[in-house]
């Protein structure tokens, strides 16, 4: 385990290293399957994951190359061994926020939104995960979620250059 480990309805949700593959991955485990990996839905991430948190349905990671992605997680089955389903939602980079990724002390989302004024919301709405929170040695940066559509990074073709798709 290398990012984390966080408890999500009656799975466990790990970020970790796989040795044999020489992947990184997000792995989810059924509570009574004893981690065993014949029962594990495992999804491959692009970089190495150092935080884990989930608020309701999502998944948040930061990553070493100090980008924040968020998963959505589903039950799949309801019979005696239920499955998850995990899908990218949005992937981030903080990098010209952040000098260096060990600083980041933990992430979080929040339904906190930064907006002024009076707004009468639906209460469901109000549930909803608005911003990323995140202490970075100390100093809390609250960023709002962009939700004008999907946000995944392509492949990058160098380090330095970060590109995020609509």
């Amino acid at each position: 385990v290398t990012g984390g480990l966080a408890w999500w309805n009656d799975f466990i949700v790990i970020a970790c290293y796989n040795l044999s593959d020489r992947q990184e991955e997000l792995r989810v485990y059924l509570r009574t399957a004893n981690l065993d990996n014949a029962f594990a839905h495992i999804t491959k991430v692009q970089a190495e994951t150092l935080l884990l948190s989930i608020f309701r349905d999502i998944i948040i990671l930061f990553r070493a190359d100090c980008s924040i992605c968020l998963y959505s997680i589903k039950r799949k089955s309801d019979g005696p061994n239920p499955t998850t389903s995990i899908q990218v939602l949005q992937e981030v980079s903080m990098s010209r926020y952040i000098p260096h990724p060990f600083l980041v002390v933990s992430v979080t989302l929040t339904s906190v939104r930064t907006e002024t004024g009076i707004s009468l919301k639906m209460p469901q709405q109000a549930c909803e995960a608005e911003s990323i929170m995140l202490n970075l040695a100390g100093q809390l940066i609250m960023v709002q979620r962009d939700r004008s559509g999907p946000q995944i990074r392509e492949k990058e073709s160098s380090p330095n250059q970060r590109k995020l798709v609509s």
